[in-house]
């Protein structure tokens, strides 16, 4: 079973010790958290992941692969395929967006190869939008297998990460370093949450109390900073981070959707449910419903996020293209939903 207290810690040590052993980078005490650690981090951060740049298009904006990628055992219909080509300048975009992405992560990753990083905030920026980066690959890839309501779930994620990261960004100094701190004590909050319960399964008390002897010296020291631990590490709530940062609306009106779908609450049915002339039937298997919204709230987001780690890491030569290209998504969108009704909805 995974370790709330130490097991993404412990994958970090074990890089740290063998770029130690190869590149003699510092040593990091035991008992640092899954933060510190990264932000301390020499040893392979920077290196090229294998196959990061290896996606080709098709004429109607789809990706295929080459080199290192295999084509997964799935299939879609045929009729998906012919309504996702009727999408495919507007999948385009999407796929410019990604790229863009790639360009500026990779810069950034290029830039950290053998140094640590300078500041907190940028070790966020980077730990941020990476995440919005792959959720944003996940998005895309449950649009062409047809899975467009599971990936508008996954916007909720997106909206999360430029809220957080616009919302560390107005105090980069303070607000992160609160975040940091957060993790640990988070952890041992929720063990302290189980080990209340009066019953538990055999084995589980013991268990939870080892996680607790090994986060109370480090979670200690930050408690103070926490009086609230249910509003998490900025002790306001989402929505009143988003409105910090103008996004109350979206929080309101957007955010509510993505929730409703990744939830399934009965204001999300819409999202799996077909209304015909004739008959009104819920949606079992790959379908183009939802392929628009999801594409079109992934990248907005995902071009966001571009512009806040140009904001954390100065990537002007390729912030450029930001802007211009969501002008183009929007545009785009626009003409594919007046061309396509039908499978915008």
């Amino acid at each position: 079973m995974v370790s709330i207290a130490s097991s993404s810690a412990n994958s970090f040590r074990r890089c740290l010790d063998a770029s130690h052993r190869i590149r003699g980078t510092h040593r990091v005490e035991a008992h640092e958290t899954t933060l510190a650690l990264l932000r301390s981090f020499r040893g392979s951060l920077g290196a090229r992941q294998p196959g990061l740049d290896l996606y080709c298009t098709t004429r109607n904006g789809m990706f295929f692969n080459r080199s290192m990628f295999v084509s997964p055992p799935l299939k879609i219909p045929a009729s998906l395929l012919e309504d996702l080509s009727k999408l495919g300048a507007f999948l385009n975009e999407g796929l410019r967006a990604h790229n863009l992405a790639q360009q500026m992560v990779e810069r950034v990753a290029q830039s950290l190869r053998e140094k640590p990083f300078d500041s907190d905030y940028k070790m966020l920026a980077y730990v941020l939008f990476s995440k919005g980066f792959m959720t944003s690959q996940s998005t895309r890839s449950l649009c062409l297998l047809g899975c467009g309501p599971d990936a508008i779930g996954l916007c909720a994620s997106l909206f999360e990460n430029v809220v957080d990261l616009m919302y560390i960004s107005q105090a980069p100094t303070v607000r992160s370093r609160r975040y940091i701190r957060f993790e640990q004590v988070d952890k041992l909050c929720q063990a302290q949450k189980i080990l209340q319960r009066q019953r538990l399964p055999r084995g589980t008390r013991k268990r939870y109390k080892g996680y607790l002897k090994h986060l109370t010296p480090e979670a200690s020291k930050y408690l103070r900073m926490f009086p609230n631990p249910r509003l998490s590490w900025s002790g306001k709530t989402l929505r009143q981070r988003a409105k910090a940062v103008g996004m109350d609306l979206e929080y309101d009106e957007l955010y509510y959707i993505f929730c409703g779908l990744k939830h399934s609450l009965p204001m999300g049915a819409a999202g799996f449910v077909f209304e015909r002339e004739a008959y009104v039937d819920v949606v079992r298997g790959p379908n183009i419903k939802g392929v628009y919204l999801a594409t079109l709230h992934s990248n907005k987001y995902l071009l966001r996020l571009c512009d806040l780690l140009h904001g954390a890491y100065g990537l002007s030569a390729e912030a450029k293209d930001v802007a211009p290209l969501m002008k183009s998504l929007v545009e785009i969108s626009t003409k594919v939903h007046s061309q396509y009704p039908e499978l915008c909805a």
